[in-house]
């Protein structure tokens, strides 16, 4: 499924999916826009149960074609051909890709703002793999 908006560059947008035959379906009966707080798994499940055919097309005539999610809170960019890359640049070819980010509302996003101090512990997981966890401590001098 692909999701698109169209609109001007500073105003509203129109939330659309792709049908078959590529063309733009407006569906904001389903859902006012595509942004990181209504992109959901039980907005994309709705979306998978729509039949494109049933939405209207989208009037997007003169519009411009928008990021395809509106002000994203993180930005993942990995090439489908990291490997290649890796090869090309003599680099061992990466196995599994896993990533990691830092959300907003961590640290100054927090209301009283919160950081981590000697004595904390952080935990990290990977479902599938385990967690591992680690004490905050000063630097060795």
């Amino acid at each position: 499924m692909k999701l698109m908006r169209y609109g001007d560059r500073y105003g509203a947008k129109i939330p659309c999916i792709q049908d078959a035959e590529g063309v733009a379906r407006d569906a904001s009966s389903i859902v006012a826009d595509f942004g990181p707080r209504t992109l959901s798994p039980e907005l994309m499940e709705r979306l998978r149960a729509t039949d494109p055919a049933s939405l209207p097309v989208a009037d997007i005539e003169g519009e411009r074609l928008a990021p395809p999610v509106a002000q994203p809170f993180n930005i993942w960019c990995v090439g489908l051909n990291y490997s290649d890359h890796a090869a090309e640049a003599g680099m061992p070819i990466p196995g599994d890709l896993i990533c990691t980010g830092t959300p907003p509302g961590v640290g100054d996003g927090m209301k009283p703002p919160r950081y981590l101090k000697f004595g904390d512990t952080v935990t990290l997981g990977i479902e599938g793999l385990g967690e591992q966890r680690q004490a905050v401590v000063p630097l060795p001098e």
